[in-house]
């Protein structure tokens, strides 16, 4: 949910918004053996403005 490495591990949606920030970087990847291991998806813009339902659907659109 964040560029990476700077926001991984914990929860990065919370650690973002609790550091004021207002967007990021979407860095989806898939599930693997290691942490943070293999390619990325892709790394698009991401607003992290809004509720937390709000905000996870327009990570799931970016997604798809």
């Amino acid at each position: 949910m964040t560029e990476l490495l700077y926001g991984r591990c914990g929860s990065p949606l919370q650690n973002m918004i609790q550091r004021g920030h207002g967007s990021t970087i979407l860095t989806p990847q898939p599930c693997g053996a290691g942490l943070d291991a293999g390619d990325l998806y892709l790394k698009q813009p991401w607003s992290l403005h809004g509720g937390a339902e709000e905000i996870f659907l327009r990570a799931d659109a970016l997604i798809e």
